[in-house]
């Protein structure tokens, strides 16, 4: 039985089977309206009276029900179906049971979604095809029979916007298949839409392709006036980046294909190049204005692989053909010329040198040549090459090496390893990563349909190889009888991973074969300080490369040679620049180091970084943000630093380090892994007694934040060692991390024994700061029983003796909690008063956990009073900040408030999302709510799965706890309106 059309992407249409269906009066056909746009899915009745009248009337419902009954009545009428098998009855409201392709607003949206996809992979024709059926669907704008309505307003926007990105779609995919350009089409977009970037860059491409490269220009320096007259703002850096193309005449952007043709003795690869897409776009056009292009970087990154793929996209550009040199199985530099003229063909002549037989063949022709793998007859190539590009002003030349040649016109191009996941990675964004992308590719050789299912275990592995192109391709050959998981293990060892193809080159045949042949090419300094800097794991500073060295040679010369060389990256993005030794390199150089040289290495890095955490929070505030920003770059050297202090190192020194990192993994919400941490350091009896004890203390604080387990056992140590050493100051913190592991439990008569006890110690050794925190728990034990009445005296009482004692950071958080007392009693201005002093000192100090609760309690405090679109803007800026970096709990508390917005403004299963991706961590987080929070959470619960429905509900949950908290806040700002 054929179902009902519906049609809103112009006058309201219902047809049946071919004839339209005559729906009556205006309200009717809004019901339906708002049915079909969520067709599917249930509409309650009070969503549906509010978007039907700004003030409903009273009996509303009543009049619903009779819109509901006249659309059933109508469908009944006029086609073979029942009303009301087609408009259900569902609590809490309305269900349209029509397929969504049968509704063209969203089959529209189906269609745009699979084109853009289509476009993505490359498939130009099958994207036209789908954005142009995608289009068809259009008689007129959107809803208009509703224009002048409310509630239609956001589904016109909507539906509107997205015609643009369609049509900016189709355009694109018809300007790859070389169709005639768009010009005008394009001129009158960007006039009805001149801030749309997409537009003016199709335009500006499109007017550059005909020959008009000065109109195009123009073009975008009248949309860059436009955009910093009407919105102060610049044009992107993707519009700026096209401009730049155009000035310099960039032959990717010619819309006609190239297709090689001239003859060569290029060899042909057998795979497909994966990854460097972008990049061998790159070279081809420095290629075309730079007659010597070295691509530089170290062993199996994949120079040769890009080198050929640069050689054959270009290959038609030269008319006398391309021909490659393969310089790697010399053992003579002697021998260079040679293998130039053999290459080229070149017959040899008695009296008569390499160098200028190639001249003699080469001059009057224009030509590329390809000289691969130049670094260990390095001087002898540039003596040969520089005479020969001297004399033959046609030629161009793409050389492969880890060293510049350092000839006149050189441009070098640094060849890095291949992007991998980073360690909080989504699925998506692990098989989007491009060394993902080659695994994948070249697993798919010997595993024909191949499919990623344990991602965690093919991210490490890629990871694991630095993203070496060559690495991974040894590694996807085991793939033929291994699982991901039993590759990486198998190949924990990143350098036993050899090729068992015995026509490979000998120093391809594993990536350590690979390593050492770089290893070995360095001299003396460079290989002495390559055997100091394998110490450091994810990086290090000039400050701490010299700590380790005790090279008396010049070291920042050696090092600037290491970087040259590609065996040592450099980042110049941070202050001060950050360097480190690939990890194939290091892992080489440490087998080769002797057990004394290992152990004093270790020793002085401990040591080294002990004293470098010490110093940061000696140098900064206690209170923990800008010591972890500080502390962020070398959490890698700190790991293996105390990791080294439990297997032979100083273990007093360990501790210490431990001790000084507290603040960054409260800030980085890395409190399970500070726990375990500290934990370790403190199980030695050996280790001093008082290190001993701070570190338990803090272990039991962490489980009070995390998982309780264990945290009371923690405790109890710490009580013992400081009773042992008579200290009562530790006493007094030890009592009070022990209350607060009782409030987390929700054990409040527990937690007030040891806060009197804490509160006494501190008093009698006059410990202000843990008695200001101890009288901040007790207020936070009062909210916990729901006396809010004694919660709010307690922390008013507790903001003037902060004051007194001059702890901004104490301040703020005290008054954060004044803000809730305030909203919970309805002073919305004085409650955001404080959450704006609170978000101005969190801002001040750094501290991106307090800043995002500021920014929450101000969104709930505007959404208190009414005020949604405040709400909306507060939490904008906290969901752009946790995206970026987020404290844990900050951000479950963030998002479960972003639900709430979400449910309130109806879009439920972004709701569901978002509760989905909060749920298991709170699985986490010890207390992460407090009573009242928990009520409010699971009201949002029950009104989210109300109008979703159970099984809607149960899918969007678990999609959302697929999602990184970071992706999560991503999608929360579909909230915020463009």
């Amino acid at each position: 039985m054929d179902a009902i059309t519906i049609r809103l992407l112009g006058p309201t249409v219902v047809t049946h089977a071919g004839r339209e269906v005559e729906m009556g009066a205006p309200r009717e056909r809004a019901v339906l309206a708002l049915l079909a746009l969520r067709a599917g899915t249930v509409v309650s009745s009070e969503v549906l009276i509010e978007q039907l009248w700004i003030d409903p009337p009273s009996g509303a419902a009543t009049t619903l029900r009779g819109y509901v009954a006249a659309i059933r009545k109508a469908i009944s009428k006029g086609t073979d179906l029942d009303g009301a098998d087609v408009v259900v009855t569902k609590k809490p409201g309305y269900l349209l049971d029509v397929p969504a392709e049968q509704v063209d607003a969203l089959a529209f949206g189906l269609l745009a979604d699979d084109g853009r996809a289509s476009l993505a992979r490359g498939e130009y024709t099958a994207a036209r095809k789908l954005l142009t059926e995608a289009l068809e669907l259009w008689r007129g704008d959107a809803l208009s029979d509703f224009e002048a309505e409310e509630f239609a307003q956001e589904g016109i926007r909507r539906l509107s916007n997205r015609r643009l990105d369609v049509i900016e779609d189709k355009i694109e995919a018809e300007m790859a298949l070389g169709e005639p350009e768009p010009i005008e089409e394009l001129r009158a977009l960007v006039d009805d839409h001149p801030f749309r970037e997409r537009l003016i860059g199709h335009l500006m491409l499109a007017l550059y392709r005909v020959g008009r490269q000065t109109e195009a220009l123009r073009t975008y320096s009248a949309a860059r006036k436009r955009f910093a007259e009407e919105l102060g703002l610049e044009p992107t850096p993707r519009l700026r980046s096209l401009e730049e193309a155009i000035l310099l005449q960039d032959p990717t952007l010619d819309a006609v294909a190239r297709h090689p043709t001239r003859r060569s003795n290029l060899p042909v690869p057998i795979n497909s190049l994966v990854g460097r897409e972008r990049l061998a776009a790159t070279v081809c056009a420095t290629v075309e204005g730079s007659r010597l292009v070295t691509l530089t970087g170290p062993g199996g990154v994949g120079k040769t692989r890009l080198a050929l793929e640069v050689a054959a996209q270009t290959q038609d550009d030269f008319v006398d053909g391309v021909v490659m040199v393969e310089l790697a199985e010399l053992h003579d530099g002697a021998l260079v010329p040679e293998a130039i003229t053999s290459a080229l063909g070149i017959a040899e002549a008695p009296h008569v040198s390499g160098v200028a037989a190639a001249i003699a063949h080469l001059s009057g022709r224009r030509m590329l040549l390809l000289v691969d793998n130049c670094e260990h007859v390095l001087e002898a190539a540039a003596r040969c090459l520089g005479p020969i590009l001297e004399a033959c002003p046609d030629l161009h030349v793409v050389a492969t090496s880890r060293h510049s040649l350092g000839l006149p016109g050189e441009r070098l191009v640094v060849v890095e390893p291949l992007e991998f996941p980073t360690a909080d990675a989504s699925h998506e964004a692990i098989e989007a990563s491009p060394a993902v992308q080659l695994l994948v590719d070249r697993v798919g050789l010997v595993r024909p349909g191949f499919a990623i299912s344990d991602h965690d275990a093919v991210a490490e592995l890629v990871t694991m190889l630095d993203g070496l192109p060559l690495a991974i391709e040894l590694a996807a050959a085991q793939f033929k009888a291994l699982s991901a998981r039993q590759v990486l293990e198998r190949f924990a060892d990143r350098l036993d991973i050899a090729s068992d193809n015995p026509l490979a080159p000998g120093r391809h045949r594993s990536v350590h074969a690979a390593v050492c042949w770089s290893y070995e090419l360095a001299n003396d300094a460079e290989r002495h300080l390559m055997d100091h800097l394998w110490v450091f794991r994810g990086g290090f500073d000039l400050d701490a490369a010299v700590a380790v060295s005790s090279s008396e040679d010049d070291l920042v010369g050696t090092l600037t040679a290491l970087v040259a060389s590609s065996l040592v990256d450099a980042d110049f993005s941070t202050d001060p620049p950050r360097y480190s030794l690939l990890q194939t390199v290091a892992q080489v150089v440490s087998e080769m180091a002797t057990l004394d040289l290992a152990q004093s290495l270790r020793d002085t890095h401990l040591t080294f970084f002990a004293d470098r955490a010490a110093s940061v929070l000696d140098r900064v505030s206690a209170v923990g943000p800008v010591a972890a920003e500080m502390l962020e770059p070398d959490e890698g050297n700190v790991q293996a630093a105390m990791a080294w202090s439990m297997q032979g190192g100083d273990r007093a020194t360990g501790l210490a380090l431990g001790l000084a990192l507290v603040p960054y993994w409260d800030q980085r919400s890395k409190l399970l892994q500070g726990r375990k941490w500290l934990q370790q350091l403190a199980a030695d009896p050996s280790a001093p007694s008082q290190l001993r004890a701070a570190a338990y203390v803090q272990s039991c604080a962490f489980a009070a934040l995390t998982v309780p387990d264990g945290g009371l056992r923690d405790g109890e140590i710490a009580l013992e060692l400081y009773t042992e050493l008579g200290d009562q100051r530790g006493l007094a913190a030890t009592h009070r991390a022990i209350a607060a592991l009782y409030v987390a439990t929700g054990d409040s008569e527990q937690a007030r024994e040891h806060l009197a006890v804490a509160a006494d110690l501190a008093a009698d050794v006059d410990a202000s700061e843990v008695d200001i925190r101890t009288r901040y728990l007790e207020s936070i034990v009062h909210r916990q029983a729901g006396d809010y009445e004694s919660f709010a005296v307690s922390m008013r009482d507790l903001l003037n003796l902060v004051r007194e004692h001059a702890s901004p950071w104490d301040e703020a958080w005290i008054n954060h909690q004044l803000a809730e007392v305030e909203r919970r009693d309805g002073n919305h201005q004085l409650a955001d008063d404080h959450a704006a002093a609170a978000l101005e000192t969190f801002r001040s100090l750094g501290d991106t956990r307090g800043e995002s609760s500021a920014l929450e309690m101000r969104s709930a405090v505007a959404l208190s009073r009414g005020d949604l679109p405040g709400a909306v803007e507060y939490l904008a800026d906290g969901l752009r900040l946790i995206a970026r970096r987020g404290h844990h709990l900050a951000s479950i508390h963030l998002l479960d408030h972003a639900a709430q917005i979400a449910a309130r403004c109806e879009n439920f299963e972004l709701a569901a999302v978002l509760l989905g991706a909060t749920q298991t961590r709170l699985e986490t987080v010890a207390g992460a709510f407090h009573p009242e929070e928990l009520v409010q959470r699971q009201g949002t619960l029950d009104t989210v799965a109300a109008a979703l429905g159970p099984e809607v509900m149960a899918t969007r949950m678990n999609e959302g706890r697929s999602l990184s908290l970071g992706d999560a806040a991503i999608r929360a700002l579909s909230l915020v309106p463009s």
